[in-house]
């Protein structure tokens, strides 16, 4: 502590000096973090369409599996598996508090592989599916309107 106060007080333009650079390291440090955040979020706001337009894809493709559902059974576990990693994506890029319908739908897609495979449990997730989409195309908007 000795060290210190006599680090500080042995001439006042020395202190100064090591005071604002301890201040300007403090400020840099706080700006770069700040930076890094803006460009994650726009780089999130960039791919979310795509995210969005993949899951509309599989929804289409679980739609058109559900019509015969016990001959495509297998096919729809297949389908159900491509979509976890895009709702993992998705999930990645949006704010804590949009995750609870990707939390809910992930959860309905584990349930229905590890127990019992009905298809009101598919009809479920899928019924989550197009709630995502339509959260997806208002986190969309309102990006778009922030940016004009």
């Amino acid at each position: 502590m000795e060290s210190i106060l006599t680090f500080l007080t042995s001439s006042p333009v020395a202190a100064f000096a090591n005071l604002s650079s301890v201040v300007g390291l403090g400020i840099t440090i706080v700006v770069a973090i700040g930076v890094k955040q803006i460009r994650k979020h726009y780089a999130a706001m960039i791919r979310l369409p795509e995210l969005r337009g993949q899951l509309e894809g599989h929804a289409s493709a679980l739609s058109n599996l559900l019509n015969d559902y016990a001959n495509n059974a297998e096919n729809i576990v297949l389908e159900l598996t491509k979509i976890v990693p895009v709702l993992k994506a998705v999930k990645k890029r949006i704010n804590w508090s949009e995750r609870d319908s990707i939390n809910e739908a992930l959860e309905r897609i584990k349930d229905f592989t590890e127990s019992s495979r009905s298809e009101d449990r598919v009809r479920a997730v899928h019924h989550s599916l197009h709630g995502i989409m339509g959260e997806l195309l208002e986190i969309s908007h309102q990006a778009s309107a922030v940016r004009s």
